[in-house]
């Protein structure tokens, strides 16, 4: 009888290493505030987290049977604007209108990454809140600009009138001394 033996607990302590720093990057990736998903270079959706599910409400499995970029970019000619951003994965954010599973539209930024192996990374952020608070904020400062313009306007005809109402306190007051020297025949 022969026998082998082999010391396997290095690589028992490796897998379970591996494991815990999986688990923890997928518990970081599930609970952080932005959209993440990864594809294939065959388009074939890999993985999504649960930011991703909850803000446009589709599934890994929902991604499996639908055109996600025919969903979410209904317009022809805004999807093809889309697809060639994607594409061209050169690590930029940019700014979309993107439609939810619920057909609300949503501010949206993305950000393209291709791996070595041309594995997509696509990471994304709801902005519609800051879009809103945005427009707001200008719309705020518009508002102060106007009425700051109108106080100016104010307080120049309030000098105006106050310049002009010495002019004819002059005016009335000769007017009345004219009269007091005058004679009942004048």
């Amino acid at each position: 009888m022969i026998s082998t033996v082999q010391d396997v607990t290095l690589g028992k302590l490796a897998d379970d290493k591996l494991h815990q720093q999986s688990e923890l990057l997928q518990s970081v990736l599930d609970n952080i505030p932005i959209m993440v998903m990864i594809t294939t270079t065959d388009d074939y959706f890999q993985w999504v987290n649960m930011t991703f599910e909850k803000v446009l409400g589709y599934t890994l499995g929902d991604l499996q049977e639908i055109d996600i970029l025919a969903e979410c970019y209904p317009d022809p000619t805004y999807r093809s604007y889309v697809k060639d951003f994607v594409n061209r994965a050169e690590g930029q954010w940019g700014d979309f209108k993107t439609r939810t599973k619920s057909g609300k539209l949503l501010d949206t930024q993305w950000l393209n990454l291709k791996t070595s192996d041309n594995t997509m990374i696509s990471i994304g952020i709801d902005v519609t809140d800051k879009v809103r608070t945005e427009n707001q904020r200008k719309k705020l400062e518009q508002q102060l600009f106007q009425s700051k313009k109108m106080e100016a306007i104010v307080r120049l005809a309030g000098g105006i009138a106050h310049d002009f109402n010495n002019m004819l306190l002059v005016i009335m007051g000769n007017a009345q001394l004219a009269l007091a020297r005058m004679s009942e025949t004048d």
